[in-house]
């Protein structure tokens, strides 16, 4: 049975009673584990890290009913925060289902404190030249999906998926969205030992109207590529 006084289990009930769109259950956590003060950052903790930079907290199981556009980035934030409030830095996920046909839309994540003077060493072990580029974050109504270029390859990109691309060293990226004066291009040059990089596309209606290329923050970057669906594409 779960002890209601731990201090772990009272910041997630703080959470559950914040997130009123999905729900949180606790299925395992340490103890045994000293929760430290003012703790910051939210990193995705490296397979490849050893095991004494850091501790484990707990295992958490999130389902989710519907997942809009922006749901993923909010419920990120508030995970992040509250995360923090229990002494956690870093997170894996474990397990995850997010399509629109299953009947139960779940993460499942692990969370650890990550010893701060680790913390460079565990985002150097993400260098690989790799680029990402995300569609929507959830379903859209209005949109099949981002009507993209990639090198002057035409193709949308769908609701909940990324592609993977691997470009080979001193090649250049050209990846463009929309048309005429309101599209937008960019433009990457593929270094030796670079970081990965995340695009995400905005398309803004009304007088106004433009589209935009920019990109998510790494680890969210990373927590993406774990729960979305990767679709195949070859770089021609």
């Amino acid at each position: 049975m779960t002890d209601v006084k731990s201090p772990l289990l009272l910041c997630f009930l703080m959470f559950v009673l914040s997130v009123s769109a999905q729900k949180v259950h606790i299925i395992d956590m340490n103890r045994d584990f000293v929760r430290q003060n003012n703790v910051e950052g939210f990193e995705y903790l490296h397979d490849e890290m050893n095991n004494d930079t850091y501790a484990w907290l707990a295992n958490v199981l999130i389902e989710f009913d519907t997942i809009h556009p922006k749901t993923l980035k909010e419920f990120y934030l508030k995970l992040n925060e509250r995360a923090n409030k229990m002494g956690a830095n870093a997170f894996r996920v474990k397990d995850a289902d997010l399509s629109q046909t299953s009947e139960s839309k779940f993460i499942e994540l692990d969370f650890f404190f990550l010893n701060y003077e680790d913390r460079k060493e565990n985002k150097y072990l993400f260098r690989d030249e790799s680029i990402y580029i995300f569609g929507f974050l959830g379903h859209h109504k209005n949109m099949a999906g981002y009507k993209i270029e990639i090198n002057q390859q035409k193709l949308i990109i769908s609701e909940q998926s990324y592609l993977e691309i691997h470009p080979k060293i001193g090649d250049e990226l050209q990846i463009k969205l929309g048309r005429g004066l309101k599209k937008d291009e960019l433009n990457t040059i593929i270094e030796e030992g670079m970081f990965p990089r995340y695009y995400r596309f905005n398309v803004y209606r009304g007088p106004f109207s433009r589209s935009v290329i920019d990109e998510h923050e790494w680890s969210f970057g990373e927590f993406l590529i774990r729960i979305l669906t990767k679709r195949q594409f070859t770089l021609s």
